[in-house]
């Protein structure tokens, strides 16, 4: 009725075509990558966690500094305190959004992220 070779053909289109289904049906990333995203995300909020621990720590530097000044100056630092405190709070709402970001998010969040964090070591 069939050659081998036909039959060779059709079985060979057969499994071409279930690959195909299940190669459309599968959705979403693969575990592996699910995984990998998060270390990624995970390690970056640890750096940048780290980050916000030595503002505080030079923040209160500042805070202690600012105690022994008097008139202008004191004014002057107590802005530049009040600034950074600002940009601090600001990178912590940031991080929130960050923890939960999703892969379809997270450039451009970790793009603003790396943005302000810039800005405020421009500061210091």
């Amino acid at each position: 009725m069939f050659s081998k070779k036909t039959i060779f053909f059709m079985l060979l289109a057969l499994v071409m075509c279930f690959g195909f289904m299940f190669a459309c049906t599968k959705e979403g990333p693969t575990d592996d990558m699910q995984a990998d995203f998060q270390m990624q995300k995970d390690e970056y909020i640890q750096s940048v966690q780290n980050k916000l621990d030595e503002y505080n720590m030079k923040i209160d530097e500042l805070k202690a500094e600012v105690e022994g000044l008097e008139g202008d100056a004191k004014a002057e630092l107590q802005t530049k305190i009040d600034t950074l405190q600002a940009k601090v709070d600001e990178i912590n709402s940031k991080a929130e959004e960050v923890k939960s970001a999703t892969a379809d998010v997270w450039d451009q969040l970790k793009s603003e992220m790396d943005t302000l964090i810039t800005e405020i070591e421009s500061l210091f």
